[in-house]
């Protein structure tokens, strides 16, 4: 019976470490992905996933748990805010990445204000397409005539005024595209890229 237990014991602890991890990485988990992976009962992640927030490493959350690393970031700033940081840098930025698109390509502007700035410094002379999901980039490339402009549909998340949902990522599913410039909140050496809004960061991982 003594055995039995260490077993369990044993189990239980490696699971709950595996799941730290994926968490830790992923940002967040799902309690059903989870089940199936380790080949337990729902209750018994739920339990695991309570274990683990009551030291501070998820918060639980429906049908799951989000990273308290990301709970606990900071705020995402106001699109107003965002457009008048750094705007120096994000010129060069937007410059330089600009003049890496050739004439006749397909590229991939994402929603960000340093993308905007690429948008900015499209020569408007040139055959380019350009597939979009910012409302403000949009705003930019209508002035430039001989630009062909794919908006990609979905709900308006009026924060950063760009679109996202289902819809956007299907419509990604039939588009051939040269180059992808990608607007993010954050770099990190073990995540990568990181943004403040799921939908957004499912949007992003299928644009790549």
């Amino acid at each position: 019976m003594a055995d039995g237990s260490r077993v369990v014991s044993r189990d239980t602890s490696e699971r709950r470490r595996e799941i730290t991890t994926m968490i830790r990485a992923r940002g967040s988990v799902q309690v059903a992905a989870l089940s199936e992976r380790f080949r337990v009962s729902m209750q018994t992640i739920r339990k695991d996933l309570h274990y683990l927030e009551e030291r501070g490493v998820a918060t639980r959350a429906y049908g799951g748990a989000i990273s308290s690393e990301v709970v606990n970031a900071p705020v995402e700033p106001a699109i107003e805010t965002k457009r008048v940081t750094h705007t120096e840098a994000k010129e060069r930025v937007g410059r330089m990445a600009a003049g890496m698109v050739k004439p006749g390509e397909s590229i991939m502007l994402d929603s960000g204000t340093t993308t905007l700035q690429i948008a900015r410094f499209l020569p408007d002379d040139e055959d380019l397409t350009v597939v979009t999901n910012d409302f403000d980039v949009l705003s930019v490339l209508v002035q430039k005539r001989k630009i062909k402009i794919v908006m990609l549909g979905g709900e308006l998340r009026r924060r950063n005024m760009a679109f996202y949902g289902a819809q956007t990522v299907a419509a990604l599913d039939d588009m051939l595209l040269d180059k992808v410039f990608l607007g993010v909140d954050g770099l990190d050496i073990e995540r990568g890229v990181t943004t403040h809004h799921e939908p957004e960061a499912q949007l992003n991982r299928r644009m790549v």
